[in-house]
């Protein structure tokens, strides 16, 4: 079969049969679409690791030890700034005793609820902070005070459930949620907000600010359904004006239209199908999926609309525009595709989600772009004035200006890259995870009051083995966890420490008539196991130990709360934690810490190890495909120079001007190596078209090239770059950086493919025709 027989026949077929290929379009893309009624939303922030992860596992080990809950936080604060007065403690104790009754609720910590303890005479005497009786008699400032003075003097409770000052407290809900349906989260979170307009309306005077994991599970289920009603709409308007502007035709901006929505359609059908629950990350998919159908649909339009201009018959202009793009349009969705499928080696699961989903969007976004889209620009209207005039005369003069100066653009681009380069290792990663929130979110708002006002939100926790059964009684190991607490409380970044310890000295105290000389630890192991026990057999239901001690009281859980930390940061207080309990105490209590941060913290790392490896293989894949594709080994490897370079320069610029980033960072190679290649493929294409059909020269090609897709690539890389830029109204960082450092290094990627692209280009081929040479080599 001669070159271009397939290309030119499957044309010819669209044309002939523009029913039958937008029927067969339609019911493939409705097909997969079905699978959109099992689409779920995930309320889970443990689903951003993978089952495998270290730190998840930790967690979980922990969890199954002592308990597994999920906490919000009520933080109130009255507007007098006095938590001990008779107004608020009864607002406290009514917001405590509603909270239990919160759907999955199992244990409810406040100030009015803490179990005091006290001597009356040989009796152990253990008992709610603040009963209800109690409040009906509290008429004087000196008994508000006596609470007030036992609050603040309580470690378990100052800096936890109430500030140094006693102007915020908090109540402390603990749920399990079963898992059995992804509304359960929400469900709370809606029951949770209920009970705040309940307690305003009865308590006036106060403001509630809710935050805890419940909260942060549910802030990335919104923001993920937030970005999927508002920026796919945002991005609908935003193309569709565009394509208005660059096209001035109906019937193309319709064409483009369906095959945009039937890909969306096609991908997140694709999603429900397999089951994929919809995060924040794989929310902003069908922005993807829509930037990057439009790209496929341009380059196809462009030229059916350049050929119409010089006087062909629509027929005529479909199956030339069709015929020419096919096979470059094939290969940049194929490397999209391999770009997109390389997020598979990241280490959090939404970001396989979203290469999957957008893989299987851009291959529908190919399928329907050389069947419906032809068949129906046959099929609809279509008017363009006449004109013999080059399609884009500037591309001419671009060539040649580029030609010209070959060398020092060269030059000037390899020092460039290689300076801007340097600057990536200055990338600080940071992901914790109350920043991955815009400032006006809600849950962002409330978190960062409550850590300015109350206490840390970030926890780290430490399963402390004294290697026995009931061997937490022993004095020994008692002293061990008192002085890691102490160690903990020196920390700057630490605002609180929960230790068993300090139930042992207040137990010790209480025990030899509530003298201080006794708050200190038991010396003897018997009396320290009887004090426990004691004091777990008056606790009342649903606020036991069992979230500090184990079943067969052989470890206890010490948990420290962190202020306003970086990733960096609690890497380096975990790393001390952990050396000063291998240097200082026996190996049973040698452990790693664990929580919510702690997973998050270590995330950017795993992330950038795994998708290193990903995007070289996806450059590997690449590179072969460009070197069958264009039947030249030399050409393909120079492919890799505008595919790598604009990467590298992104990453750049992305140090120099904003210096931080999260996990998605990891990612955003992979992502734009796909895309940018794309630029190149229909560039070199072009170029190689010129040199082997057309018998040019190096420099003629580079100006065909030109004139040939230059206008093309402008208007995909424009569109490109506000596709991605749509991401930054996402209120999830990680989706604002994705799109932000995208878009830079699309934009980049059109800047490299006009310059150092044509300059290579320019350098590394022979100046003379091939036609020139085929003849002399004739006459020799």
């Amino acid at each position: 079969m001669k070159k271009g027989t397939f290309s030119k026949r499957w044309a010819e077929w669209v044309t002939q049969y523009p029913i039958v290929f937008i029927t067969c379009g339609v019911l493939l893309a409705l097909g997969l679409g079905y699978g959109g009624q099992f689409i779920t939303i995930s309320s889970d922030y443990r689903y951003f690791f993978g089952e495998d992860n270290p730190q998840r596992l930790a967690f979980e080990k922990l969890q199954n030890v002592y308990s597994k809950d999920d906490s919000a936080l009520f933080v109130v604060t009255p507007k007098d700034g006095n938590v001990f007065k008779k107004n608020t403690l009864s607002g406290i104790h009514f917001l405590t005793e509603q909270a239990w009754q919160l759907p999955y609720s199992r244990r409810v910590d406040s100030i009015t609820n803490f179990q005091h303890t006290y001597a009356e005479g040989d009796d152990l005497i253990v008992k709610d902070l603040v009963t209800p009786e109690e409040l009906s008699d509290l008429k004087n400032k000196v008994s508000y005070e006596k609470l007030r003075e036992i609050a603040l003097n309580e470690p378990l409770l100052n800096g936890l459930s109430i500030n140094a000052d006693a102007s915020v407290t908090s109540v402390n809900v603990f749920m399990t949620f079963p898992g059995k349906h992804s509304m359960e989260i929400p469900e709370a979170v809606a029951e949770a907000r209920k009970l705040v307009d309940v307690f305003k309306k009865k308590y006036p005077g106060h403001e509630v600010h809710l935050s805890g994991d419940t909260m942060l599970n549910n802030a990335f289920n919104e923001a993920g359904v937030k970005d999927m009603t508002t920026l796919t709409p945002a991005m609908y308007g935003v193309i569709i004006l565009i394509m208005l502007v660059l096209l001035r035709s109906i019937s193309a901006v319709f064409a483009t239209f369906i095959v945009m929505l039937l890909s969306i359609i096609g991908g997140m059908g694709f999603a429900g199908w397999m089951g994929t629950p919809i995060t924040p990350p794989s929310s902003i998919a069908p922005v993807v999926i829509m930037t990057l159908a439009i790209a496929d649909s341009i380059h196809i339009l462009k030229s059916i609309l350049v050929v119409l201009q010089k006087g062909n018959t629509k027929r005529d202009a479909v199956v030339e525009g069709l015929r020419v793009n096919l096979k470059p349009v094939f290969l940049t969705s194929a490397t999209t595709i391999v770009g997109f499928l390389s997020l598979n080696f990241s280490d959090t699961p939404p970001f396989h989600d979203l290469g999957n989903i957008t893989s299987v969007g851009v291959a529908m976004a190919f399928i329907l772009s050389v069947t419906v889209l032809p068949a129906m620009i046959t099929l609809l209207p279509l008017k363009v004035r006449k004109s013999n005039k080059i399609s884009n005369p500037w591309g001419t003069h671009v060539g040649s200006w580029v030609t010209g100066r070959r060398k020092s653009i060269a030059i000037i681009s390899s020092i460039a890259t290689i300076l801007i380069g340097l600057q990536i290792p200055k990338i600080e990663l940071n992901d914790e995870f109350i920043g991955y929130f815009s400032k006006d979110n809600n849950f962002r708002i409330d978190s960062d009051y409550t850590m300015k006002n109350l206490t840390g939100i970030y926890q780290i926790n430490f399963d402390l083995s004294s290697g026995e059964s009931q061997g937490i009684a022993d004095p020994a190991f008692l002293k061990k966890v008192e002085e890691f607490a102490n160690f903990l409380r020196n920390e700057p970044m630490v605002t609180h420490v929960n230790s068993i310890t300090d139930v042992f000295k207040r137990l010790n105290k209480n025990m030899h008539a509530d003298e201080e000389s006794y708050y200190k630890l038991p010396e003897a192991r018997d009396l320290a196991a009887q004090y426990l026990l004691l004091y777990e057999m008056s606790l009342p239901y649903g606020l036991d130990l069992n979230n500090q001690v184990d079943v067969d009281k052989s470890s206890t859980r010490m948990t420290a709360n962190l202020g306003f930390v970086t990733t960096s940061e609690i890497i380096e207080i975990v790393t001390r934690a952990e050396n000063w309990l291998k240097k200082n105490c026996p190996e049973s209590m040698h452990t790693l810490a664990s929580s919510p941060v702690i997973m998050f913290s270590h995330i950017s790392h795993r992330n950038v190890v795994a998708m290193f490896k990903g995007t070289l293989l996806a450059f590997g894949l690449i590179t072969v495909v460009m070197m069958v594709a264009l039947g030249s080994v030399k050409y393909g490897l120079l492919s890799l120079i505008p595919n790598l370079v604009p990467i590298i320069l992104g990453y750049g610029v992305w140090s120099i001007f904003v210096g931080e980033a999260g996990f998605t960072i990891a990612i955003v190679g992979s992502v734009t190596l796909g895309i940018v290649v794309d630029d190149s493929v229909h560039f070199l294409t072009k170029f190689n078209l010129a040199r082997r059909e057309k018998g040019l020269g190096v420099d003629e090609s580079v100006q065909y090239a030109f004139e040939n897709v230059g206008g093309a690539l402008v208007v995909t890389s424009a569109i490109l770059v506000i596709g991605f830029a749509v991401l930054m109204l996402s209120e999830f960082k990680m989706n604002y950086i994705l799109g932000a450092l995208s878009a830079l290094t699309i934009a980049l990627a059109l800047l490299i493919d006009f310059t150092l692209l044509p300059a290579v280009l320019s350098l590394s081929g022979d100046k003379k025709t091939i036609s020139n040479k085929q003849s002399k080599s004739n006459t020799q």
